[in-house]
Parts: C-alpha cells; structure tokens; sequence
C-alpha cells in the first residue's frame, strides 16, 4: 500500500515481527539477574558472619562456609552426603541460618519457601551474625 505522505511503499506487519524469541529471553534475563542478586548476598552473608566472601567463589568450598557460618563448624557439609538424612540436615541448616543471625521459626519458614527474598533480606539488612558479634564484643572488653 503506498503512503502519499512519505511517498514509498511501506507496510509493517506484526505477524514477522520476532516477539516470540523476544519474549523467552524475559525469564532468561529475570534468572541471570536473580542469580547476580543472590551471589552477592551470600558474599555479604559470609562477611558479616567474619568468614571470607570470596569463598562464595569456589563451588564446594562455598558449601563448608556457609556450614560454617549456620552451625559453627564447617565439617557438618559432610552429613549431606547421607542418603535420605541429606533433606533433613538441609531444613535444620536453614533454620540454623536463621537463628545464627538472631531470628526464629517465622524467618526459617521465610528462608526456606521463599529464600531468593529472605536470604537478600538477610545479607543488606540490619541482622548481625550472634556468634561473630558476640566475638567482636568479647574482644573490646
């Protein structure tokens, strides 16, 4: 169809416009950031309990760290790899991530069904780790 106004024949159609690949990099992109968002609040988690953030850095090692920062001792990563036991030590270390910065049952309910907003919450928040402030404590006195 020519347009007088222009002069030159111009149609856009909408169903050749690529909207559909488009559209399946939303979830993508929403994933990517996500991920970011969470790599770093484990990093601050880490640094708040006095534990290296770089250590988020390496894959199993991370795993003892954050062992570390739950129960107070890294070797604990090693009951996850008991069959069946595995699941049940995962929710205690949730609710042991939570109460090492000082919250309750509410706040494990919280990290364990919805962690990608209880664990950022937790890392760029006011909780301080208890054990490691009660460390830095001891020490000034």
């Amino acid at each position: 169809m020519m347009n007088p106004a222009s002069g030159f024949d111009f149609e856009f159609d909408f169903e050749t416009l690529p909207i559909g690949p488009l559209l399946a990099l939303i979830p993508l992109l929403l994933g990517f950031a996500m991920a970011i968002v969470l790599f770093i609040a484990y990093w601050r988690i880490y640094t708040k309990a006095g534990r290296p953030g770089w250590a988020n850095l390496i894959p199993v090692y991370c795993w003892v760290e954050f062992f570390h920062v739950a129960w107070g001792n890294g070797a604990y990563f090693l009951l996850l790899l008991i069959p069946g036991a595995n699941i049940l030590v995962a929710i205690i270390t949730v609710h042991k991530l939570s109460e090492a910065f000082g919250h309750g049952i509410g706040y494990t309910l919280g990290l364990f069904f919805l962690p990608w907003i209880f664990i950022p919450v937790l890392a760029f928040g006011k909780s301080k780790h208890v054990r490691h402030q009660a460390a830095l404590e001891k020490e000034a006195a």
